[in-house]
């Protein structure tokens, strides 16, 4: 059974998604390719531009990143 995320505390998903973001800023902070820096600026935007933990959407990563 897939637990039911309604009832996760708020501030326990942004601590999820701060982690999720750190983890994918330090895999790209190595290459530093010419595609990293509109998703790298995507990634360090979260969770400012969400208000709802829910509504957050991870940009995609670019090829060779």
């Amino acid at each position: 059974m897939i637990p039911d995320n309604t009832n996760i505390p708020d501030a326990w998903k942004w601590e999820r998604i701060r982690n999720r973001r750190n983890e994918l800023l330090r895999d790209t902070d190595f290459a530093m390719l010419p595609d990293a820096p509109p998703y790298t600026q995507a990634l360090r935007d979260l969770p400012q531009t969400f208000a709802n933990p829910d509504d957050v959407v991870f940009p995609e990563k670019p090829r060779g990143v």
